[in-house]
């Protein structure tokens, strides 16, 4: 690939799924029977008559979702979720329409552009789903989901707030971090109790894994998703706020994307150069390059925590291990002390005339019952107060659950524009074929968002607005 190409084909347009099911509505009851006269002494009474009980039309809700990939046993969660709802409110039915990863984006841009389409649906955090908050395509939540709202932590509400309301409902946490073999660190001469702190260190253990016959780190970029995976550990590592990070894509207070606190590209050619990664990298694709971990076959690897849990549900906790913090390359940053943090959303679109029948959906899957039987099915954690933490198998989940409710750190993708996946593929391309140097990188970094901004003053505007939540 050439690393100054603009774009790149990274989401294929897929053929949106439809729904054409006509809207439907509740009936008033029809109105009571008139008394009955009264009887003469001598004659025997009759029974009033019965008033006709009242009259409900059947609701058909559609819901688009994605998530089996990374959160295995999701499918059967919302199709035993469904059949639960549905019996619990016999009027509606549930329309299930599980979407293939490329078509996520596609479907909603389409819906949005349309007016019409389905009436809730799953959606990655990101640009886009701001875009729909912005732009139109999101219904606000405050009055449909008010009870849930309460109960969802402000810091994970607040991303989807704009202009004091808010527009989605967070679903599963998608924290971010490594994790590592204890056995292949062990055989590699290190402490798998103490992981390197600092990047020299990881670097020097990997050169040791090599030895071993292990892969340091797993990676697969063919799909590309990965380019923008690996940088999310440690790109934030260097700052002292998220607040800083948008100061450098926006061009704020003198910041760029070529200052030296996001300089994570001089490191990235450093495991390029040492031969870390699998030789497959580029014929192989993210979740083929995950597969090396839990195959025992790599060292560590970038993962979120739905496919997380579940390599430690099959390897067993006594095997692997968390890093959290990733090996810091700056030592200026206090971010690294905390865990990436993302969430997937649930939304209503605000074309849909059944909202409040969606909503009443989404909020059964907020339950109690449904949130610990989707953690028990998959692994995965709705970020809700209401989520037991004694439901947790094991400690480093409880220590997750605390870094996501009380941190302040995010995933790099989720507070940035659609340009920064095309400028992570871009750089780790020029890296990894040797066509840029890491000060290369970080001027097609500063270019790619320079453009941007110029191409796009509405939408930089918003994010300037936006990013005022992530002060302090």
């Amino acid at each position: 690939m050439d690393p100054s190409a603009k774009s790149i084909d990274r989401r294929n347009f897929l053929k949106l799924i439809g729904v054409s099911a006509a809207s439907a509505t509740l009936a008033a009851c029809v109105p009571a029977a008139k008394p009955a006269p009264t009887a003469a002494p001598a004659a025997t009474q009759a029974p009033a008559p019965t008033a006709a009980p009242a009259v409900v039309k059947p609701v058909e809700v559609s819901f688009s979702w994605w998530g089996e990939d990374e959160a295995p046993g999701m499918g059967a969660w919302v199709e035993e979720s469904i059949k639960l709802f549905e019996a619990a409110n016999p009027n509606i039915t549930v329309k299930n329409m599980p979407l293939a990863g490329d078509a996520v984006i596609p479907a909603f841009q389409a819906a949005q552009q349309t007016r019409q389409g389905v009436d809730s649906f799953f959606m990655w955090p990101g640009a886009v789903l701001l875009g729909g908050i912005w732009q139109g395509g999101c219904a606000g939540l405050d009055q449909l989901m008010a009870d849930d709202l309460k109960h969802i932590p402000a810091r994970v509400s607040s991303w989807a707030k704009w202009n004091g309301n808010v527009y989605a409902v967070p679903f599963y946490g998608i924290a971010m971090w490594n994790v590592y073999n204890k056995e292949i660190y062990k055989k590699a001469g290190a402490d798998p109790e103490k992981p390197p702190a600092t990047f020299s260190g990881y670097v020097d253990l990997c050169k040791e894994i090599k030895k071993t016959g292990s892969i340091p780190y797993a990676l697969g970029v063919k799909d590309q998703w990965a380019c923008e995976w690996m940088p999310t550990p440690w790109l934030m590592s260097d700052l002292k706020n998220v607040y800083e990070w948008f100061e450098c894509w926006l061009g704020l207070n003198g910041k760029s994307m070529m200052s030296p606190e996001v300089d994570w590209w001089t490191y990235q050619k450093q495991m390029i150069d040492e031969k870390l990664l699998p030789d497959e990298t580029l014929s192989i694709g993210l979740y083929e390059g995950m597969d090396l971990f839990l195959q025992g076959k790599a060292a560590s690897v970038t993962s979120i925590q739905p496919l997380i849990k579940s390599w430690s549900r099959k390897m067993g906790n006594d095997k692997i291990d968390q890093q959290f913090s990733a090996p810091a390359w700056g030592d200026r940053g206090v971010m690294n002390d905390d865990v990436c943090f993302g969430s997937q959303y649930l939304c209503i679109g605000d074309w849909s005339e059944k909202k409040e029948e969606a909503a009443k959906w989404l909020s059964f899957l907020r339950t109690p019952d449904r949130m610990k039987a989707f953690y028990t099915s998959s692994g995965a954690v709705i970020v809700d107060d209401r989520f037991d933490p004694a439901w947790l198998e094991a400690p480093w989940e409880q220590e997750l659950l605390k870094l996501q409710l009380t941190g302040k750190r995010w995933t790099p993708s989720l507070v940035s524009p659609t340009e920064y996946p095309n400028m992570c593929v871009q750089n780790f391309m020029g890296l990894y074929q040797g066509k840029m140097t890491p000060a290369e990188a970080a001027a097609n970094a500063d270019r790619i968002m320079t453009e941007w901004r110029k191409s796009q003053p509405e939408l930089t505007k918003n994010y300037t607005l936006w990013a005022e939540n992530f002060k302090g």
